[in-house]
C-alpha cells in the first residue's frame, strides 16, 4: 500500500501555522521595541533630568556633569547679579535682563507665568493678551498678579511687571517656554554650598513635528523588511520541518516494519522531540509487553505439552495394567484362584485413573475464569480443631504424630468450608504419603500485621530443593526421597487456587520455624467481626 502523505503535510502545516502565529508575535514585539526606540531617539532631556546632578551643581563642580547623557543640551549659570559664572557652550545665550529671568519659568517655585490671548467685544481688548502669575498651594491654583497687553506687547494695566512699559518677543517666548527654533527654556535658583546665590538656565532641545512625523514613517518602514524576510523564514522552516519529521520518525518506521521479522533496531539512544520521544518510548513498552507475552504464551504452550504429557504418563501406565490383566483373565490364562487378585490390582488402579480424572477435572474448573468460592465467616480455630478431630484417626493410622498451637480467642476469616477442606487434605496427605512412619506433623495459627497465618508442615525427609521453586506448578512430584508412593502432582497447585481464590497467599517457608523439615503458611485475610453477628 502506498504511504498516505498527507498526514505528515498535515502535521508540517500545524506546525507551520503555529510557528507563523509565534514569528507575528515576535514581530509585533519587535515593532514595539523598534517605536520605543524611536520614541526615545525622539526624548529630550529636561530639567528635571539633569537635577540628578545636583550635588555638583551645589558644589559648583560644572565640568564633572557628563553632558553625554543630555545631547544637544546647554546650560549658564549666574551669580546673583546675573554675570556668567559658567556657560557649557558659547552657542546659548549667556545675558539675561531681570525682566527675561522673570519670564522664565522657575522650576524651584510653586508659581509660573501663563499667556493667553482675550477675545472679547470689538474694540474691547479683542486681540490682546493677558498674562498671569499662578500659585500652587495646598492643592489649589490661585492668581497673584496679572498684566494685559495689546498686539504690540504694550501693557496697558495690571500689576505685573510694575515698572515696565512694554515686553519684547523674546521675553514672550520666554514665558512660553521656548528659547528659540532649536530649544526650550527653563532655570532653576538655589544656594550652593556657600551660600551664594545661583541661577541655572537650562537649554533642552525641542521636537518638531517634521523630526515625529519623519521618526514615525522609520517606523512604518520597519514592515518592508519583515514582510519578506517573514515569508522566506517561513518557507525555509517548512522545509526543515519536513526533513526534520522524516529524520525522526525514519528509526520508529524501521522498528516497526522489523517487527514482524523480529529484527531487533536499538531505539534506546534515540534523540528527538519530546512527542516523538514519547512515541518511541510507548513503542518500546509495546516492544517489551509483546516480547514479554510471546515468552508467557510460549511458557504456557510448553506447559501444556509437559501437561498432556504427564496425564497421557500418568493414565498410560494404570490402563496398560488394566488392559493386560483384563486380557489375561479374558483370555483365561490366569488360574481360578488368583483371578480376585487381579480383581482387585484392576479395582486399584481404576481407581487411580479416577482420582487423577477427578484431580484434572478439580484443576481446571478452578483454572476457569468463572471459578468461584462461597466464603462464609467462621472461627479458623475452631473449623480447624473440628476438622483435625476428624483425621486424627487417619494420621494415627498412617503412624504419624499431630502436634496443634491454636490460640484460645476467635481468628475470624471468610472461608468456604468445603474448599478450605481441600486445602488440609492436600496438606496433610502430602505428609502423610511422603514421610515414614512416626513423622511429626504440625499445624498452627496466629495473626501477623493483620493477617491470619495458617502453619502446616512436619519434621520428616523435607522436599527436593530442585522442585521448591515450582512446587505449585501442575504435575510437579518428589522424588524417592520423599517415599516411595508418588502423587500425580495437582495438590499443591489446587492449593495455591484455593488460597487466591480466598484472597490468600500460600508459601513454601525458607526461614522455617518449629524445627520444621518442610513448612507451608497461608496468608488469609480478617473478616469484619460485626459480618459474625449479623
Amino acid at each position: 500500500m502506498k504511504p498516505n502523505r498527507n498526514r505528515l503535510i498535515f502535521v508540517c502545516l500545524k506546525w507551520l501555522f503555529l510557528f507563523s502565529m509565534t514569528l507575528l508575535l515576535v514581530i509585533a514585539a519587535v515593532y514595539a521595541s523598534v517605536t520605543s526606540w524611536l520614541s526615545q531617539m525622539l526624548y529630550r532631556p529636561t530639567l528635571s533630568d539633569f537635577l540628578q546632578y545636583e550635588e555638583m551643581i551645589f558644589r559648583d563642580n560644572y565640568q564633572e556633569i557628563p553632558m553625554g547623557r543630555f545631547q544637544d543640551c546647554q546650560f549658564v549659570v549666574l551669580d546673583r547679579d546675573g554675570e556668567v559664572i559658567y556657560q557649557s557652550n558659547s552657542d546659548v545665550r549667556s545675558h539675561f535682563s531681570s525682566v527675561e529671568l522673570q519670564c522664565i519659568e522657575d522650576y524651584n517655585t510653586n508659581s509660573y507665568l501663563a499667556i493667553s490671548r482675550l477675545k472679547g467685544k470689538k474694540g474691547q481688548y479683542d486681540g490682546y493678551y493677558i498674562i498671569t502669575e499662578r500659585n500652587f498651594e495646598n492643592g489649589y491654583e490661585t492668581v497673584s498678579a496679572y498684566c494685559v497687553l495689546d498686539e504690540e506687547y504694550n501693557i496697558i494695566e495690571g500689576n505685573l511687571f510694575s515698572g515696565v512699559d512694554s515686553l519684547t518677543e523674546t521675553e514672550i517666548n520666554f514665558i512660553h517656554g521656548i528659547y528659540s527654533k532649536k530649544y526650550f527654556v527653563s532655570k532653576y535658583t538655589y544656594q550652593n554650598v556657600k551660600g551664594e546665590d545661583r541661577t541655572l538656565i537650562f537649554y533642552s532641545p525641542r521636537t518638531t513635528l517634521r523630526a515625529l512625523g519623519a521618526a514615525v514613517d522609520n517606523g512604518y518602514r520597519v514592515w518592508f523588511f519583515f514582510i519578506p524576510a517573514c515569508l522566506i523564514v517561513l518557507a525555509v522552516f517548512g522545509l526543515f520541518i519536513g526533513h526534520q519529521v522524516k529524520r525522526y520518525l525514519r528509526p520508529l518506521n524501521a522498528a516497526i516494519l522489523g517487527m514482524p521479522q523480529k529484527q531487533q533496531i536499538d531505539l534506546e539512544n534515540y534523540t528527538g522531540p519530546r512527542e516523538f520521544a514519547e512515541i518511541v518510548q510507548n513503542f518500546n513498552l509495546m516492544a517489551e509487553k509483546l516480547e514479554e507475552t510471546e515468552k508467557q504464551k510460549e511458557k504456557l504452550e510448553e506447559d501444556r505439552r509437559r501437561m498432556l504429557m504427564d496425564i497421557s504418563h500418568d493414565l498410560k501406565t494404570p490402563i496398560t495394567v488394566i488392559q493386560g490383566y483384563a486380557k489375561a483373565i479374558h483370555d483365561g490364562i490366569v488360574p481360578a484362584e488368583t483371578v480376585p487378585q487381579y480383581i482387585e490390582l484392576i479395582c486399584r488402579k481404576a481407581a487411580d485413573v479416577s482420582s487423577l480424572t477427578n484431580s484434572f477435572f478439580e484443576y481446571c474448573s478452578m483454572t476457569h475464569p468463572d471459578f468461584r468460592v462461597e466464603p462464609i465467616p467462621c472461627d479458623l480455630c475452631e473449623y480447624l480443631k473440628e476438622y483435625l478431630g476428624e483425621k486424627y484417626e487417619e494420621l494415627e493410622m498412617a503412624g504419624c504424630d499431630l502436634t496443634v498451637e491454636f490460640p484460645e480467642q476467635e481468628i475470624l476469616c471468610s472461608i468456604d468450608p468445603k474448599m478450605f477442606r481441600r486445602i488440609m487434605e492436600n496438606l496433610l496427605n502430602n505428609s502423610m504419603r511422603y514421610n515414614p512412619d512416626g513423622t511429626e506433623i504440625f499445624c498452627g495459627l496466629e495473626v501477623w500485621d493483620g493477617q491470619a497465618v495458617l502453619t502446616v508442615g512436619d519434621h520428616g525427609v523435607g522436599i527436593p530443593p530442585e522442585i521448591q521453586d515450582t512446587l505449585f506448578d501442575p504435575f510437579v512430584v518428589g522424588d524417592s526421597s520423599r517415599g516411595k508412593k508418588q502423587g500425580h502432582g495437582l495438590g499443591m497447585s489446587i492449593v495455591k487456587k484455593v488460597v487466591e481464590a480466598h484472597g490468600g497467599s500460600v508459601h513454601l517457608a525458607k526461614d522455617r520455624t518449629h524445627g520444621l523439615s518442610v513448612e507451608f503458611r497461608i496468608f488469609l485475610p480478617l473478616a469484619d467481626s460485626s459480618l459474625s453477628e449479623n
